[in-house]
């Protein structure tokens, strides 16, 4: 299938290619043939082993993909084709193999259409251990209860926990159990596209009714809208509406909404109103059973000790986590060797040394605002007093310099802080640095002064973090 270097098609895959790396997106992508049909993005093939593959990795980033370039909800379609099962084997047959690799027999070929937006994600695939047991009971009360205690549901935590799992899940199972209810989930990024979309069109008609006739509405990523005043309007209108129909609405962000700036009081107010959830990294026992699971779906058999391996050594997100059974996944099957503890070792060594050499942006956040005798949600608020900003400013500053986060993703870490203003702060503590300047600030009422230097010197020393 031949395919105009600037169609749709390319720039789906140059998004997936943009969110999951090279070595990830040939191993999957590249030789996987894609096309549009309306509301949907059909993807070709090779077999059934492949479709399963890619429906239980990669079906929320298809998602994303499809939607970014269609500017809309875009549905997923697998279509199982001999001819990209030719290209899949050239693709993976390692250079060296004596006998090309074996895959199941394909079917024939099968359309199968999902709901926007939302795959398979159920609250019974949710791992639930200590640390997130409230938020998947609020979950489930969401999906079998019309209390207004539970409306709406704000789940607030760092990447990678789970949030859209239960967005998803509580659509998914509110659509199984009342099939007549109408549910949408999107991003909240979508959201505004749409919105934008049709101001531009100047058919604002049918987009609310496209959204304020849902029973159900999740939007993800609610922090993207912080500094977008005409779509926190148009949203917070949606909002009441819902809300008015006694509907329901669930939420998720990055931070606390007190503590993303850039909101409306009227909209923090409204977010709020209802029930306030954190998500955390799931304990050490917990993140074992994630890695037991994840791996039997897969199909993979590991050992106990290299099971507490991958969960004692890879603890910053429970999609880092999954990502590093992935690894073991398609190693297994690609040479079709066992995996042991120094193989695991080895194949996801790039993941401890992140892990285990970098101190985490909470980690980070938390350590500067004790040095500075002021609280990390003082460093996330909007506040402006100059011990708070000073602190505000060197925590961004040691992120950026002992972190992989991009400055949108810093300025995600204080409560959906602009990128330009992280910029401005490590600009400014650069050339603090570079002046050997020194700075003041009130460490409990009394007034402390010291060289940046030494100021950067003694954070890092607390976060054992190499000069």
């Amino acid at each position: 299938m031949t395919k105009l270097k600037d169609s749709p098609e390319s720039k789906a895959k140059e998004y997936l290619l943009d969110k999951i790396g090279r070595e990830k997106y040939d191993l999957w992508f590249s030789q996987l043939d894609m096309s549009f049909e309306k509301d949907k993005l059909q993807v070709l093939v090779p077999n059934s082993f492949m479709e399963g593959m890619l429906r239980r990795n990669y079906l929320a980033l298809l998602e994303e993909a499809g939607s970014s370039v269609s500017g809309s909800e875009v549905g997923i379609s697998f279509v199982v084709n001999k001819q990209a099962q030719k290209n899949s084997e050239r693709r993976i047959k390692p250079a060296n193999a004596s006998k090309p690799l074996k895959y199941p027999k394909a079917r024939p070929v099968v359309v199968e259409d999902l709901p926007a937006g939302t795959g398979r994600y159920n609250l019974d695939d949710f791992i639930v251990g200590r640390k997130n047991k409230m938020a998947h009971r609020a979950a489930k009360a969401c999906v079998s209860s019309g209390s207004e205690l539970y409306n709406p549901l704000f789940f607030f935590g760092s990447y990678g926990l789970g949030k859209t799992h239960l967005l998803k899940a509580i659509v998914n199972e509110t659509m199984r159990n009342n099939p007549s209810l109408k549910c949408k989930y999107i991003s909240a990024e979508d959201f505004t596209n749409q919105f934008v979309n049709s101001t531009l069109r100047k058919d604002m008609n049918s987009f609310r009714k496209r959204f304020r006739g849902v029973d159900v509405l999740a939007i993800d990523d609610v922090h993207f809208l912080a500094s977008k005043k005409g779509t926190q309007e148009e949203f917070l209108n949606t909002f009441n509406s819902i809300d008015h129909a006694d509907k329901k609405i669930i939420l998720a962000s990055d931070s606390h909404p007190t503590m993303i700036e850039q909101f409306t009081e009227s909209l923090v107010s409204r977010f709020v109103s209802g029930m306030v959830i954190k998500m955390e990294m799931p304990e050490f026992e917990t993140r074992k059973k994630i890695v037991e699971i994840k791996a039997s779906r897969m199909g993979l058999s590991i050992s106990q000790d290299v099971v507490e391996y991958v969960a004692q050594n890879v603890s910053a997100s429970v999609r880092e986590l999954e990502g590093a059974v992935k690894k073991l996944s398609a190693q297994h099957l690609l040479l079709e060797k066992k995996i042991t503890l120094s193989s695991a070792q080895y194949l996801i060594s790039d993941m401890v040394s992140r892990v285990s050499s970098a101190p985490d942006a909470e980690g980070i956040i938390d350590t500067t605002a004790s040095f500075f005798s002021v609280s990390s949600s003082q460093l996330r608020s909007k506040a402006k007093a100059k011990t708070v900003s000073l602190a505000r400013s060197v925590a961004m500053h040691l992120l950026r310099e002992n972190t992989d986060l991009s400055f949108p993703e810093i300025g995600g870490c204080f409560g959906g802080k602009n990128h330009s203003t992280v910029i401005q702060a490590c600009r400014k503590v650069k050339k603090l640095i570079d002046a050997n300047a020194t700075v003041d600030w009130k460490h409990r009422g009394v007034k402390r002064s010291e060289k940046i230097g030494s100021v950067i010197k003694q954070v890092s020393d607390s976060l054992n973090i190499q000069q």
